[in-house]
Order: C-alpha cells, then structure tokens, then sequence
C-alpha cells in the first residue's frame, strides 16, 4: 500500500479506482492503503469488491472497467487481488 501511494505521490496522479478481492489480506492492504491516502480520498473515483471465484469475473469486470473509466473519470486502477483476478 505504502509503495502504491509513493507512486501516486511521485507521478501526481489522481482520478483512481481500487479493485480488491474478498481475501482478508486484499481487504486489509485496500483499507491501508485508504488509511494512508485519506488527505486525498477526494481522488479515488469509484471502488469495486469481486468474488474471485466467481464464474463470469472476467466478462463483468471488463465491463466494469469500460464504466469505471467513462463514467467515473478513473485513470489509474489499482488492483489488490489473487493473481487470477489481477490477470
């Protein structure tokens, strides 16, 4: 989370989506992350929780990552996931 947010910091960036699993470790590294960057909570446009066994994942977060970036202006995503939802 800390190195996510030094990036951030460096590169200016804003406009940001957070995607996280239901794993305890996903779900903590996400809420940290929200903790350390609570000064600019105003930048992270839309946050989505998935079921990584879930079935159709793919088809409807491909949907939902056309949306997030249209609808909500989101430019950056970060994602904190098992490997198979992060690929």
């Amino acid at each position: 989370a800390k190195a996510f947010l030094d990036m951030i910091i460096k590169y200016d960036w804003s406009n940001l989506a957070l995607i996280y699993d239901q794993d305890p470790k996903n779900i903590e590294l996400a809420s940290e992350f929200k903790k350390l960057y609570d000064p600019l909570t105003r930048f992270i446009k839309d946050e989505l929780v998935v079921d990584a066994d879930d079935k159709t994942l793919s088809e409807r977060l491909t949907h939902r990552l056309e949306s997030t970036t249209k609808d909500s202006g989101a430019r950056v995503i970060l994602v904190f996931s098992e490997p198979k939802v992060g690929a």
